[in-house]
Order: structure tokens, then C-alpha cells, then sequence
């Protein structure tokens, strides 16, 4: 097939076997005639007129040439073309694509704004003309190929490159729907109705009451149904965990099912506040400073587990739950900030440079270098509300973290200079005739313990001593208008949604 593209216009010709094979014969002849003629040596001048003057004469002659002698040439042309392809080599097929891709480039580089307006109007053009004359064979082929070369230049692309072509994208996409007419305007539109349509047509009874149970949530009443699918999809198509295990609308959905196949009623879903007053003073907790962890369960008991694990619903498999230190723990629950599923923090992550006194990365080191600001693409800086549910959830785990080492290294923290109030509160407990529980001591080093609130208390009471009472009251309050906090905003962002940004201003002020 051959195409000219000496005008505007495009025409694609087939060619034959036979006209082939003539051209080959052609070729082999004209290749031993040019072998027994003497070698001419002309200079790099004459070489550059005898080229001028016959592109000249080749212009004239293709100028004066009637249609049927045009088609005639282009099929012979796009023979020769075919049988010196056949006979390179791989080596010498990719040199001459380097070499037409360089030259390509460089033109480019050196149009100006209205020849590369025309070129793209040109190349516009012709691809439509072209696609309207494909098969549905050739055009499957032509889109398979798109695919697959797409997603082999995505996955070896960098996050900058990534963000540089999602800004291109986006950008060619606004410009194309500033120039389109009404016209193209409404033949898009007309295809994206029918493609939402073919789609609906085609989705499952399971697909539809999805769709309808999340567009009718309050919460998504806003949100544009196409952008929420195309997020679904892409999660689905690159996650490795939501082909494995289930999202938490379908566990709700089968058990509403279950229920009604059983006939009974489903079990409620419910939010339980855990705060024990009895055990924590309300003056030390009062708003909006109270450390409230909200646990969701299901079930009728009203007991409330005494450990915090993630539930995970394997498919086909039973209920299962990870720890909170799993290093799947963090891309299982927030799959919109990590859809690549990266790991998270594990006891055994080590560091890359290693000290003689820690090898391994803390849990807050590691949370930390997360919430690092760089010049990369960050898509936890961008969640929103999502951010600040993150943030809170690493600060939980953090502290549970910490409590969870000083309950299981009681010995290391010396507690057993404690043994006189343990062996008190042993016979208390046998007066009361009760059993008395494991004691945790918590040191001084722990913030927000009893004992290191005791000894602020003390250092207070001493500097009183010292200096006397205090005059002032002094307050120190943050202005979320600040200049330092709105010149290092994204855009689009308030400042409610950048918490990692107020505590640093807050704290350098």
C-alpha cells in the first residue's frame, strides 16, 4: 500500500504480485548495468546542481503527468519501496527510522507557528480520511497496537515525565475544544452519549445497582458519574489488591442479599465512641483536644474489640485481619492515595544507611518522609479530607506504636523500681477481694503521661519559686491567612487541607 502525500489530498493504492516481481527484475538489472559502467567522480558542487536540476525536472514532469500515469507511478513506487524493506536488515530498518524521526524532529524544531497549525490540520485530516476507510479488523489492530505501545511508554516513564504528560494532555485538550465549532462540539458530545449509553446497555444487573447505590449517597450527589467510573476502572485495572480482596460495599451488599434470602433483618452498622471517663480525668481531654478513636464494627454484641485490626475480605476465602503493621495495611485502606498498591511501613524495613545504634526506619521516621514536600507529583498533599484522615490514622498508629513497645519492654524500663506500688495495689485488691490486673508504667519520656504531666507540673511550680507568680497570661493562636501558609499552597487548596503545612509554620513562628 502507498500513500502520496504531495498535496493536501491522500490516496492509498494496492499493489499486485506481479508488478512486484517486475520491479525486482527492474531493480536487479539496472543494479548490474550500474556495475559495468565506470565510476564517475564528481565533486560535492556538481553533485548539488545535477540534484537541483533534476528535482526541478521531476516537479515539472509529475506537474504535466495525467491521473492515470500518477496512480501508475505511485504503484510502482510503493513496489520498489516494499522490496528494499524486504531486503534491509533489522539493524538498517532501525538506523533509517532514526534517520527519518531525526529529520522529522528537526523540521519541526524549525516551523513556525503557522506551518505547524497547518501541518496539524493536514495530519488531522488525513488520519480521519484513513480511519474511515479501515476495517473493523484494521481498526481493532490499530487500537490494540495504541494500547500496547501506551502502556509500555507509561510504564517505563518517571514521575516528572508522568506530570509532564498529563499537563500536555490536558492542555491540547482544552485548546482542541477552543477551536472546535459548534458543529464538532456537538458530534462529541453526540459520541460520548452513545458510548455511556453502549456501555449501560452492556453492564450487569451487579454493575447497574453499584452505579445507582453510589450516585444516589448524598456525599457523590456532586460528583460527575464518568470521572467516578474512569477512577474505578483504573483502580481496578492497576491495583494488585482490588482484583483480590473485595471493597467494603460488596461485603454490605451480600450480607443485605443474604438477609433478605434468609429472610431477617440485616445487622445494623454501627459508630461506637470508646471514652472511659473513669479511668481519664475529663478536665486533662477536654475539645477540642480529646484523643476520640472511632471504631466501626458489625454485629449484635455490644462488646468492643480490645485491638485494633483491618479486616480484609479475601475473595472466595473467609473473613481475615491484618495488623496495623502489615505493610499492606496503608494501600488496602487508601487505595485513591496509593493505587500502585506501595507498601507501607513494617517493623522489619530497614535503613539504607545503616549506624551502629539503629539499622531500621521508625514509624515515625518513615510517616515523616511521606509527608515530605518535593518538587515530584505528590498525591497525598492533593487527598483533601483524605489527607487529614491519613495524617490522624499515622499519628494513631504511631502512638500505638509507642505504647505497644513500652507494655512489652517493662523490664528495660526498669519498672521494678515500682515493686512497692504494685505490691500496694496487690493488697488492696485482695481486701476489695478482687483480682488485680498487669500494670503498665508509663515513663516520664512518654508526652501526655501522667508522670511526665507531673513533672511539667513540677518544673512550673519551681520556676513560680524562682521568679514569682506571673503577671500574663500569653496566648499564642495561628492565622490560617498567614502569607507563609497561602504562598505554599497547591492550588485549589485551603488551608484546612494542608495540616502538615500549619503545624511547621506554627511551630518556626
Amino acid at each position: 500500500m502507498m500513500t502520496d502525500k504531495t498535496d493536501d489530498s491522500t490516496i492509498e493504492y494496492e499493489y499486485d504480485k506481479p508488478m512486484l516481481a517486475a520491479v525486482q527484475q527492474q531493480h536487479i538489472s539496472n543494479m548490474g548495468n550500474a556495475a559495468n559502467q565506470p565510476e564517475m567522480k564528481t565533486s560535492h558542487d556538481n553533485l548539488k546542481v545535477k540534484t537541483l536540476r533534476r528535482s526541478k525536472r521531476v516537479q515539472k514532469q509529475r506537474a504535466q503527468e495525467t491521473e492515470e500515469k500518477r496512480k501508475q507511478r505511485l504503484q510502482t513506487d510503493a513496489a520498489r519501496h516494499r522490496l528494499q524493506y524486504q531486503q534491509q536488515s533489522e539493524e538498517e530498518k532501525q538506523e533509517q527510522r532514526r534517520k527519518v524521526a531525526s529529520r522529522e524532529r528537526q523540521r519541526r524544531e524549525q516551523e513556525t507557528e503557522d506551518e505547524r497549525h497547518q501541518r496539524q490540520l493536514k495530519d488531522r485530516s488525513r488520519a480521519k480520511r484513513r480511519r474511515e476507510q479501515e476495517t473493523d479488523e484494521q481498526r481493532l489492530e490499530r487500537q490494540l497496537k495504541d494500547t500496547s505501545r501506551a502502556k509500555r511508554q507509561r510504564d517505563q516513564e518517571t514521575d516528572e515525565e508522568r506530570r509532564e504528560r498529563h499537563e500536555n494532555n490536558a492542555s491540547r485538550e482544552r485548546q482542541r475544544r477552543e477551536q472546535e465549532t459548534d458543529e464538532e462540539r456537538l458530534e462529541r458530545q453526540l459520541k460520548g452519549a452513545s458510548r455511556e449509553r453502549q456501555r449501560r446497555e452492556q453492564e450487569t444487573d451487579e454493575e447497574r445497582r453499584e452505579r445507582q447505590e453510589r450516585m444516589g449517597n448524598v456525599a457523590n450527589e456532586n460528583c460527575n458519574e464518568t470521572t467516578m467510573r474512569k477512577l474505578g476502572d483504573m483502580i481496578k485495572s492497576i491495583s494488585p489488591f482490588a482484583a483480590a480482596f473485595k471493597m467494603m460495599f460488596e461485603v454490605e451488599q451480600e450480607e443485605i442479599d443474604r438477609a433478605k434470602k434468609e429472610k431477617r433483618a440485616p445487622p445494623p452498622l454501627r459508630m461506637i465512641f470508646d471514652i472511659n471517663h473513669g479511668v481519664h480525668d475529663r478536665r486533662l481531654y477536654n475539645l477540642p483536644t480529646a484523643n476520640e478513636v472511632a471504631a466501626i464494627f458489625v454485629g449484635e454484641d455490644s462488646d468492643i474489640p480490645t485491638y485494633r485490626h483491618i479486616a480484609i475480605h479475601p475473595r472466595d476465602q473467609d473473613l481475615q485481619t491484618i495488623s496495623i503493621l502489615h505493610p499492606h495495611c496503608d494501600p488496602m485502606i487508601y487505595p485513591l492515595l496509593f493505587p500502585r498498591g506501595d507498601k507501607g511501613w513494617y517493623p522489619e524495613l530497614e535503613k539504607i544507611d545503616q549506624s551502629r545504634n539503629r539499622k531500621r526506619v521508625s514509624m515515625l521516621q518513615f510517616y515523616s518522609y511521606r509527608l515530605a514536600i518535593r518538587e515530584s507529583f505528590s498525591a497525598i498533599h492533593y487527598g483533601g479530607k483524605l489527607f487529614q484522615q491519613y495524617i490522624v490514622d499515622a499519628y494513631v498508629k504511631t502512638e500505638q506504636n509507642r505504647l505497644a513497645f513500652h507494655r512489652q519492654n517493662q523490664k528495660t524500663l526498669r519498672v521494678e523500681l515500682y515493686q512497692g506500688l504494685m505490691d500496694h495495689l496487690a493488697n488492696e485488691a485482695e481486701i476489695e477481694g478482687l483480682r488485680a490486673g498487669r500494670v503498665i508504667i508509663l515513663p516520664s519520656s512518654f508526652q501526655g503521661s501522667p508522670r511526665a504531666m507531673q513533672q511539667n507540673y513540677q518544673d512550673a511550680m519551681a520556676i513560680v519559686r524562682k521568679y514569682g507568680k506571673p503577671d500574663l497570661f500569653i496566648t499564642f493562636t495561628c492565622n490560617p491567612t498567614w502569607r507563609e501558609i497561602k504562598e505554599q499552597l497547591f492550588p485549589v487548596q485551603t488551608p484546612s487541607d494542608r495540616p502538615d503545612l500549619i503545624t511547621r509554620v506554627f511551630k518556626l513562628k
